[in-house]
């Protein structure tokens, strides 16, 4: 566990670090991740493209019971497949460290018929 001094105006704290990797997979999972972060919600869809510009990451900072958390949330396009070891991580999902992410949300939508089963 890391710690980091974090400055206030009045005293300098040490805190407990935290760095979390969060992948999203799914449909809607834009507009779910703006409507976390942003206090935005959009129906427009708009297909995520698989980039290499950290387009489709979105990080946070925030401080809860004594713990600085550090998140990177990854809003992943469409996979046909988990990458089975690096060498298939490396050359199809390139920097987004699938297999290394500390947690998965799974997104999808119950009132597409059949969705849930796919």
């Amino acid at each position: 566990m890391l710690m980091k001094s974090v400055e206030t105006d009045a005293f300098l704290v040490e805190l407990r670090r935290i760095q979390s990797t969060e992948v999203v997979l799914g449909v809607g999972k834009t507009s779910l991740i703006q409507q976390f972060l942003e206090s935005h919600f959009t129906r427009d869809h708009k297909a995520t493209q698989l980039t290499t510009n950290n387009e489709n990451c979105f990080t946070f900072t925030m401080i809860l019971n004594g713990t600085l958390y550090e998140v990177r949330i990854l809003d992943m396009p469409l996979i046909n497949y988990f990458p089975s070891n690096t060498l298939y991580e490396w050359t199809d999902y390139r920097g987004y460290a699938l297999r290394r992410a500390n947690g998965y949300l799974l997104v999808f939508d119950l009132t597409s018929p059949g969705q849930s089963n796919e």
